[in-house]
């Protein structure tokens, strides 16, 4: 339901968060966090390091430099010095290089240890900034979620739906892309986006469909029209006027097929005089008295109650559809993606 706040479970970076070490913020060397990993790899010579280094490691050769003692540095993190010596130990193996040079009263960086440091603060500042911003998102805090949608529903459900998703989670970025059906639904298999809301179901082995909402296809013609309003119109009467459809491809234009297959006929049998890219084209088409159309009853409904246009019953109209959500059958969703697609389902159009 509309008010239903929906709690995500603990998450695995905000727990990675929660556990990992909490330390002073590392001063960053002068080339940044996004250099860190190339020249990192550049400076000990060792061929796939990064492959072995541990953010552990890291964290504890950090603190020996600073504390230039292993055994100041084992107190701080809560080590046996023995265990705070192997970490170097293998790191320096990793790197191969020296990175300290032990003396009596404690130890010193060597020429490498005092390069490679600012590399591996900045390793450690971006990995818990990662942890960190993995958080945000899974705490709905800001993200961006990218969706595709039919003209219906993307033109008369989403937009309120989405406002209502922004009133809760206004740090999330929504993208909708509208389009028929069947572009919906290709956009969503390649992966251009997350989910999509379509007005037909067009049955795919890689997606799954989710009812949302309830819709009515209806026949409309111009205000004019000496077709009666309120009684049945015989289909003789019908195929006698021109039609204005949407293009195949279009949710409303599969509805409509359907409804003709089930009186044995096609849209050969119409008198197609347009076929248009959008339901408010058609819309504009009928009102203009170029012939009849077939369109949601939520896009026409302004139109009829301003006497601009008129709903007339016949041929299996008006007819009942749904809209569904649609999402990849083998697909992980994101954490806003899940979050979001769980929403639609619990809002009422």
């Amino acid at each position: 339901m509309a008010g239903t706040r929906i709690e995500s479970p603990p998450t695995r970076a905000k727990m990675m968060l929660q556990n990992a070490t909490r330390r002073e913020r590392l001063p960053a060397s002068p080339t940044g966090p996004g250099e860190v990993l190339r020249a990192a790899s550049q400076e000990g010579g060792a061929k796939g390091w990064m492959d072995t280094i541990y953010l552990r490691q890291l964290e504890t050769f950090i603190q020996v430099a600073e504390c230039a003692s292993f055994s100041r540095a084992a107190e701080l993190l809560y080590l046996t010095q023995p265990a705070v010596s192997l970490q170097v130990k293998s790191l320096e193996e990793n790197l191969g290089v020296s990175l300290f040079v032990r003396q009596e009263h404690g130890v010193s960086l060597t020429d490498a240890g005092k390069q490679f440091l600012p590399y591996a603060r900045d390793i450690v500042n971006a990995y818990h900034e990662a942890l960190q911003a993995m958080a945000r998102v899974q705490d709905l805090e800001e993200g961006e979620i990218r969706l595709a949608a039919s003209t219906i529903p993307g033109e008369f459900f989403l937009p309120r739906a989405i406002g209502q998703f922004k009133q809760k989670y206004p740090g999330i970025r929504v993208k909708l892309e509208i389009s028929d059906t069947r572009k919906a639904l290709e956009s969503l298999v390649s992966g251009l986006v997350e989910l999509a809301v379509v007005g037909y179901r067009e049955e795919q082995a890689l997606v799954d469909f989710i009812p949302l909402a309830a819709d009515e296809l209806i026949l409309i013609a111009p205000a004019s029209s000496p077709l009666a309003v309120g009684n049945d119109v015989d289909w003789q009467d019908l195929v006698q006027e021109e039609f204005i459809l949407r293009e195949p491809g279009s949710g409303t234009r599969q509805a409509a097929e359907e409804v003709l297959a089930a009186r044995g006929r096609t849209v050969k049998d119409l008198k197609l005089g347009l076929e248009l890219g959008s339901t408010q084209a058609i819309i504009t088409a009928v009102a203009a008295e170029l012939g009849l159309g077939i369109v949601s009853r939520w896009a026409a409904a302004p139109y009829i109650a301003l006497g601009q246009i008129k709903e007339i019953r016949s041929a299996g109209f008006p007819v009942s559809r749904t809209l569904h959500l649609a999402t990849r059958r083998a697909g992980r969703l994101s954490p806003v993606a899940r979050v979001l697609a769980e929403f639609l389902q619990h809002i009422s159009p």
